[in-house]
């Protein structure tokens, strides 16, 4: 049971303030051979779909899955699943779910949470990996490439815009 989230808060917002300082790699999508993509359960199968074509290029595509349901077993491989069980009564990560994100090797990490839950992102501004996209306000992020979101705009619309930019990064 999580008693205050105060202190994961804190922290997020000096990780993220401190991330704006460290110098940030690009590294281009067709080069990307680990792919990192965090999302909420509720969003697993709209991912799914739009993960696909991906996969087919060669990547090895790792999830990290955060909400209150559990996943089938067959995921359990390629798929860390974040819930109330395994954080702390601050709110942070477990050691064990720190270590088993910190394995997952990721050249990209693509962030689809909706709400940006505070201990998803203190993993991912935690992690040593290169680039880092998500949605939302950049200035709460922290991340290399932010992504605005409108009212009207789905997961789907958000996904296809994320992919189009990292292409047309390419291009240039």
């Amino acid at each position: 049971m999580i008693r205050t989230k105060l202190f994961l808060r804190r922290k997020v917002k000096k990780l993220a303030k401190a991330s704006f300082l460290s110098p940030h790699a690009f590294i281009p999508l067709d080069k990307v051979t680990h792919l990192l993509v965090v999302y909420d359960v509720d969003q697993t199968a709209i991912v799914a779909e739009n993960i696909a074509h991906l996969s087919a290029k060669n990547r090895v595509i790792n999830h990290v899955v955060y909400g209150s349901e559990s996943l089938n077993a067959e995921d359990a491989t390629s798929h860390l699943y974040i819930g109330p069980k395994a954080l702390n009564c601050f709110g942070f990560p477990s050691a064990a779910v720190r270590k088993r994100f910190e394995e997952m090797k990721a050249d990209l990490i693509i962030d689809l949470t909706v709400n940006n839950p505070d201990p998803l992102h203190y993993l991912i501004l935690c992690s040593p990996h290169a680039f880092r996209v998500g949605i939302g306000r950049a200035e709460e992020l922290g991340y290399e490439f932010t992504l605005r979101s409108t009212e009207k705009s789905d997961l789907a619309y958000n996904f296809s815009r994320i992919l189009f930019y990292l292409r047309s990064f390419d291009a240039k």
